[in-house]
């Protein structure tokens, strides 16, 4: 009986480890807030540019909508506005250009010509009036979308 239950319970021991690594890398890997309807919600984060700003993306559960909310970016000049850059694969496409109210508070839709499910991370830099054709300002916000 001494060593066949041995095995069993070195069986035992095996299976119980390789289910609790299981487990652990699947709690690794959820590192974004998925509400009840398979919404997503991802926190930005700041930089020197703008310390005390804070911001967040929500995006629908089949990538088809997408919200930018902002706090306390610094107003600019009217020369300048903010715009949000959504990225995938070294390329930078614009999801919107705006300006905050005297609080340093904006929220707005993403506008994206694919699903926002295939980008791998947004920012916010400072650009001219209107926008840019490619990411020319500071960064003020970022992160990333959580996407292979």
């Amino acid at each position: 009986f001494l060593p066949v239950g041995g095995m069993i319970w070195l069986l035992l021991l095996f299976i119980l480890l390789a289910s609790n690594l299981l487990l652990w890398q699947r709690l690794n890997n959820l590192e974004m807030l998925t509400g009840p309807l398979g919404m997503r919600a991802i926190t930005l984060q700041n930089t020197e540019e703008a310390p005390t700003s804070s911001g967040f993306v929500i995006i629908s559960s089949n990538g088809e909508y997408g919200v930018l909310v902002v706090d306390e970016l610094p107003q600019l000049d009217a020369q300048y506005e903010y715009q949000l850059w959504l990225e995938r694969n070294g390329s930078t496409t614009s999801g919107a250009v705006f300006a905050v109210d005297e609080s340093g508070y904006r929220g707005l839709r993403i506008e994206a010509p694919e699903t926002l499910l295939l980008y791998s991370s947004v920012r916010v830099t400072i650009e001219p009036a209107g926008g840019s054709a490619q990411p020319t300002g500071d960064t003020v916000l970022g992160g990333s979308l959580f996407n292979p």
